[in-house]
Order: structure tokens, then sequence, then C-alpha cells
């Protein structure tokens, strides 16, 4: 389960996030829809902390980090539980959409080919 509480952001006096609460339950899928501005690349680089929050949580299964006090090696931490995919990506051209994402897997994660296609 992934459990976001209080997520704030601001730029420029302008608040972006505001507050922001959401819990998303193992295996449920969720879309964010909303006009261009509206803050939905800022909610999602806030998750991994690409984006610093002003203030908020962020807890995945029994780990939990507050975005006010977290440390280098919270981050990193972060970041092997919670991926994304960005509107502007490369991908190697000769190879299917499953060998892009397992190739990740095996240079971060060090995984065989067989472990990382399960």
């Amino acid at each position: 389960m992934i459990k976001i509480r209080n997520l704030s952001k601001v730029f420029s006096g302008q608040k972006v996030l505001d507050s922001l609460d959401l819990d998303i339950e193992k295996g449920q899928v969720i879309a964010l829809v909303g006009a261009s501005g509206a803050g939905k690349s800022t909610f999602l680089r806030s998750m991994n902390y690409l984006e610093k929050p002003d203030s908020g949580s962020i807890s995945i299964d029994d780990f939990t980090v507050d975005f006010e006090t977290i440390t280098t090696e919270q981050v990193l931490m972060l970041r092997r539980k919670l991926a994304m995919v960005f509107q502007q990506f490369n991908l190697f051209e000769r190879r299917t959409a499953l060998e892009n994402v397992k190739e990740g897997l095996k240079v971060v994660k060090k995984l065989s080919d067989q472990e990382a296609t399960k």
C-alpha cells in the first residue's frame, strides 16, 4: 500500500499541491487526470523526491518518509521502492517493452534475465 499525507508544494508563491492525501491499495490502478499545469507531474516527481515537497510524507508498506526531514539514505530507499516512466523517455529501439523494463532490473538490482522476467 502507498499512503501520501499532507503533500504540499509551492512555486513562486503559487500552491501547486495543497495538503494532498492519497491511498493506493496493492494492485489498485489509478489515473491522474487534469489540465496542463494542474500539478500531475509535480505530484509524481514529489513522490520519489525528484522534486522536493514543502511538506508531507509517503509510506510504502512499512517504509515511511517525512519529506521535511528526509535523509540521503531514505531518498535512495524510496527510489528503490518507487519508479516512474517519463513522458519523454529513451528506449532501446531494437528491444521489446519487456526487454527495456528488464534492463533496469538487471543493471540496478543485479537480477538475472530469468529473475527480471518474473
